[in-house]
């Protein structure tokens, strides 16, 4: 399919789409976009590639890529409030063979950043090639002892304002363990975990990236207690509490600043620390609720030496507790991290996180979502706050939608959907359509703003007329439908 667009200011644009099903297990979807922008700001070109089939011999390969030109061409031309906003772009391609206990995957992964100042140079992380084997944890020997092993070789690059590495850098990653049950019980879990790490680079980071290669070995020990369990009956109610213990010592990763960082095996770091929690669960037939409090205390609050004062600072050891940024320098104890889970009826659901700060006194994040399906009505709500701080820009959002229906439904079918920036008091994006069908022919209608800083500030309103098993004639296209 083939589609042209004219603007009057900015000039042609358009857009080629494929779309191909080879047989029941594959799939083919290529999307082109592009734009020659007389204005000479935000001409460029966009893919994206979905595919996925299965090959002989137990193997999948998927393909999911996004490829763009600038965040600019993105904010200009491109659909959908998520994707017009994000200045995220990530590439996946794998081919994976999964047998009970054992995964094995080849992969090529490409994620990069964009900046909204064209002047600053984004950033690139690439892995390509990549061969990585899972073994999941297997008894040794007939003992009350349990073997696992991670490892992988790769190519990976980094390129940034500061770091730029050769297009092909090797990585060997080799991570076996040992783990040991102490006490398996219902009502207490007790278990250590003994490993090691060994990692080698052909180049580290020395001012500049050098040729000079760089051997991580880490020793590494938990321990991981769960419970005494303790619950009580109250009727058809049920009321379990469980406290948590989980300590975790890694040496030898002390060199964190000498390594450059493309995906999670980068972020390890020396860290002696102790994560304490306790969850509390009721039940009837199912889960109705559950809310864990937990917090971490780091013995070495420099992480190996990793840690750089006044800056965002990110690695594994602070990456297990919250996914909201909290290291602005030396730290003795993580946040206090609340989660909570609602689940009221089996069609709905509420999941709740909050970050409290015992060393700056005050809420530092929250984070809040929920869903409900019912009957003909769908629906979903989240909000995520951040408070402003040296490493955190304030952040207070709140995105909604509301379903009615849907297109294959006869009678009428409705959607709203909204992204709310409360900081500003600006509704970034809304879209609201509707629908009628009839047993032959269909007819919907949308209207739709956005107001992304500058770039992008639009309102539009767009109509189908669909004839069944025909084809459909107007400008608001299937892949953009709510409902």
């Amino acid at each position: 399919m083939f589609t042209g667009e004219y603007f009057t200011k900015r000039g042609p644009a358009g857009e080629t789409r494929i779309r191909a099903i080879p047989d029941a297990n594959s799939n083919i979807d290529l999307d082109f976009r592009f734009a020659h922008d007389r204005t000479g700001q935000g001409g460029g070109q966009s893919l994206r590639i979905l595919t996925f089939g299965r090959f002989g011999r137990g193997f999948r390969g998927v393909a999911d890529m996004n490829l763009v030109s600038s965040l600019k061409f993105r904010q200009i031309y491109e659909e959908g409030f998520n994707t017009i906003s994000s200045p995220l772009e990530h590439s996946l391609a794998f081919l994976t063979r999964n047998d009970p206990g054992v995964s094995v995957n080849m992969l090529y992964a490409r994620n990069g950043v964009f900046f909204s100042d064209p002047n600053q140079p984004g950033v690139t992380l690439r892995k390509f090639p990549a061969l990585e084997a899972f073994v999941a944890d297997q008894p040794l020997a007939g003992l009350p002892v349990y073997w696992s092993l991670d490892t992988g070789l790769a190519g990976i690059a980094r390129h940034d304002e500061s770091i730029k590495t050769p297009i092909f850098v090797e990585r060997y990653d080799l991570h076996p363990a040992l783990e040991f049950p102490v006490v398996r019980s219902s009502v207490l879990d007790w278990s250590q975990r003994l490993g090691f790490w060994e990692t080698i680079y052909t180049h580290s980071l020395q001012g500049q990236v050098v040729s000079d290669p760089l051997n991580r070995f880490d020793f590494e020990y938990a321990s991981s207690i769960a419970g005494p369990q303790l619950e009580r009956d109250f009727g058809t109610w049920k009321h379990v509490i469980e406290p948590t213990i989980d300590y975790r010592y890694l040496g030898g990763a002390d060199r964190f600043r000498k390594t450059f960082v493309v995906d999670d095996v980068d972020l390890v770091t020396n860290t002696n620390e102790v994560e304490y929690g306790i969850t509390n669960r009721v039940f009837t037939t199912r889960e109705l609720l559950s809310l864990r409090v937990a917090q971490k205390y780091f013995f070495d609050p420099t992480f190996g030496g990793a840690i750089i004062p006044g800056r965002r600072n990110v690695f594994a050891p602070v990456l297990d507790i919250s996914g909201f940024a909290f290291a602005d320098g030396l730290r003795r104890a993580s946040p206090i991290v609340s989660t909570m889970r609602v689940s009221t009826s089996a069609s709905t659901s509420t999941d709740l996180q909050v970050d409290y700060d015992t060393r700056d006194h005050l809420f530092r994040s929250a984070g809040v979502s929920g869903g409900m399906n019912r009957g003909q009505f769908s629906g979903g709500l989240s909000y995520f706050f951040t408070r402003r701080s040296a490493i955190q820009i304030p952040n207070n959002q709140l995105r909604g939608t509301l379903v009615y229906g849907n297109e294959q439904k006869p009678g009428l079918s409705a959607a709203l959907s909204f992204s709310y920036d409360v900081e500003h008091s600006l509704f970034q994006g809304s879209v609201a359509q509707v629908g009628y069908n009839m047993n032959c022919y269909g007819l919907s209608f949308e209207l739709s703003q956005f107001k992304i800083g500058t770039t992008r500030i639009e309102s539009r309103f767009r109509f189908a007329f669909s004839l069944k098993n025909v084809g459909s004639y107007g400008t608001l296209r299937r892949q953009e439908r709510l409902f």
